[in-house]
């Protein structure tokens, strides 16, 4: 898995695709260097005359859905978006493209609703907004035609990119994480949600009437090619919210003769469930026999993103639907989750389908309600392990001077007071020393019936680890009805650190041997570390 800028595991082609996006970003934050002419320059004061939101926003999102930690170009990108705002939070310009990419431009010298739209629907999505912000939202509703359609600038005609834009804006506001803070005080949560739910579908009806519309034949290429980069957008709520549409829209873009082949396969593979039988075929046939990317030869940066895409999903469409899931039917998709955790999602999705394939599962027992419960323990987690390495906890964890480390069970006390106040206000059952009929497991936690996630304290330097550990955990799994168990091991030293290396890969012949079980390994270094003072004391010396 790739994290913290090494990107050693990721196939050559997502290599050649993150190094492309690297490479089309300027150095102040915005990408669309690859659009450029020859000789042709471009500086952050003329970004701001025409910016490139969406192409940017566009890459960010390629970069984190193939497995890139572009921690360091996102926050150039960010310092750049928050630029082209005035003290109202609209995004400003003046000049726009007629394409949301491309080189076609019309000028205009207004506020770009937009681009507003745009933007604050990245910031919402990230969870960067503020008051303000709110209000900002607010005042965006008041230009929706009454058509459902909005346009580009203020009193300007309605805009097909303005209006998909909205879609996956309301998409961003109506899910759980976001509702809440836009609901105004003489209004339920009800009837917020019924209003915005109206208003995002009068948007798609404008959009899947225009995409309906009859078209000369002079115009056909142009509007298939508008009608492909409409569905990145807008494919997902489509298919979220009028599948006989989505089936229709998908059927046509099958026969499309189109230049951008890969953004096309990745559209297809977006609605994968409602193709019919040939086109899956077909699809299936294409993705199998990917060219490299050097073969593309192509400066479009959605048809280089969405062979990115292609690349990284690859034949598992169940994993693309799930995220497609979890983000409300935004464009987006990647986890809502801020850490990545692909080998858990694949395991946990491929499961459910297994399982589906052989009894009805009636929705009870979906990747997301598994997914919750695990990703919120990982948290927990990793909230003592920042407590114990960086914030001193370790010092709990050594007695008689700091001579000898404390035992497991000690351990096991100081995790759980560091985690408690963090599960008061959540509605998870929780529980120690859990009898699972083959001796009690550390810690238990659950979000319903048939959901645990089991957690396991281990000394690095206990025999058991060495020896048949991991099986004593698997049984804790089996009798305890429990498929997902966390191994917390806590070392002292280099020599104890050393043992994970061992750990993870009998974690990983036992996954190959009994799939049906999963177990994550997390190591944290209790080891003693020397304060800031002594440290600079011995630098200076």
């Amino acid at each position: 898995m790739y994290c913290g800028g090494f990107i050693d595991e990721l196939g050559k082609n997502r290599k050649d695709v993150i190094k492309w996006l690297q490479e089309d970003q300027f150095p102040y934050g915005e990408w669309g260097k690859h659009e450029l002419v020859q000789n042709e320059v471009r500086t952050f004061e003329e970004s701001k005359i025409k910016p490139n939101v969406f192409s940017s926003i566009y890459a960010l999102n390629v970069l984190k859905v193939i497995g890139y930690d572009a921690k360091q170009e996102e926050n150039l990108f960010r310092e750049w978006l928050n630029s082209l705002r005035d003290e109202k939070g609209f995004f400003l310009g003046k000049a726009a493209k007629q394409a949301p990419y491309g080189h076609r431009y019309s000028y205009d010298t207004f506020i770009n609703l937009r681009h507003t739209m745009k933007g604050l629907d990245y910031l919402l999505h990230e969870k960067l907004y503020s008051f303000e912000d709110i209000e900002t939202f607010h005042e965006l509703l008041e230009y929706q035609n009454e058509d459902g359609s909005f346009p580009q600038i203020i009193k300007g005609n309605s805009d097909i990119w303005a209006t998909s834009y909205f879609v996956n804006l309301m998409n961003t506001v109506l899910s759980k994480e976001c509702l809440k803070q836009f609901i105004p005080r003489n209004k339920t949560l009800e009837s917020i949600q019924t209003e915005f739910m109206r208003r995002r579908d009068r948007a798609l009806t404008w959009l899947i009437d225009w995409i309906n519309s009859d078209t000369s034949s002079e115009n056909k290429e142009e509007k298939d090619h508008t009608i492909l980069a409409l569905m990145v957008q807008i494919g997902t709520a489509v298919l979220g919210t009028r599948k006989k549409d989505a089936e229709q829209i998908l059927h046509r873009i099958f026969n499309m003769n189109v230049n951008e082949k890969y953004t096309k396969l990745f559209v297809l593979s977006m609605g994968f469930p409602v193709l019919n039988a040939i086109e899956q075929r077909y699809l299936i046939s294409e993705i199998e026999i990917l060219p490299s990317f050097q073969e593309i030869h192509q400066i479009d940066l959605v048809e280089v993103g969405s062979f990115g895409y292609l690349n990284y999903f690859g034949m598992d469409m169940g994993r693309l639907q799930y995220y497609n899931e979890l983000n409300n039917m935004h464009e987006m998709e990647w986890p809502l989750q801020n850490v990545r955790r692909d080998q858990y999602l694949n395991w946990c999705i491929k499961k459910y389908h297994e399982l589906s394939k052989v009894k009805n599962l009636d929705g009870k027992q979906h990747p997301a309600d598994k997914s919750d419960i695990w990703f919120f323990v990982y948290d927990l987690i990793m909230r003592y392990k920042k407590i114990v390495e960086n914030e001193r906890g370790w010092e709990n964890l050594w007695e008689n001077n700091k001579k000898d480390p404390v035992k497991e069970k000690q351990i096991q006390n100081h995790f759980w007071s560091s985690i408690t106040m963090y599960l008061e206000s959540q509605k998870i059952k929780y529980d120690r020393e859990t009898e699972t009929g083959r001796g009690p497991v550390d810690f238990s936690f659950e979000n319903g019936v048939s959901t645990k996630v089991f957690v396991e304290f281990k000394l690095a330097s206990s025999s058991a680890i060495r020896k048949n550990f991991i099986e004593q955990i698997k049984s804790y799994m089996k009798n305890g009805a429990c498929d997902s168990s966390y191994l917390v091991v806590v070392g002292f030293s280099k020599e104890d650190a050393s043992v994970i290396e061992g750990v993870n890969e009998s974690i990983e012949r036992s996954l190959k041997s009994n799939p049906e079980f999963f177990i994550q390994c997390v190591y944290i270094d209790a080891s003693i570390k020397m304060s800031a003072s002594k440290l600079q004391v011995v630098n200076d010396i």
